[in-house]
């Protein structure tokens, strides 16, 4: 976890830390893994192209992808948290 001691008072030796999370994975990589994600979920579905089995299985691999999608961007909204 990455941190910052500061002194806020030169007369009162009153010190500060400021930690925050580790930020791993940046904007572009999100967006990089979830393209990654749905490149690799829908190649299979290129031998299922014109079947119904094709339709039957898309919702379902769109809602993974979503989920994924979701939760790397919650986390990092979570990220952005500072503690003093």
């Amino acid at each position: 976890m990455p941190y910052h001691w500061s002194e806020t008072s030169q007369v009162d030796k009153v010190q500060t830390l400021t930690l925050w999370p580790h930020q791993s994975l940046p904007p572009k990589g999100l967006a990089a893994f979830v393209l990654t994600t749905f490149t690799m979920i829908t190649l299979p579905l290129f031998g299922l192209l014109g079947t119904k089995l094709l339709w039957g299985l898309l919702p379902f691999l769109m809602i993974a992808v979503l989920g994924v999608w979701y939760a790397l961007s919650r986390s990092q909204k979570d990220r952005s948290i500072l503690e003093v």
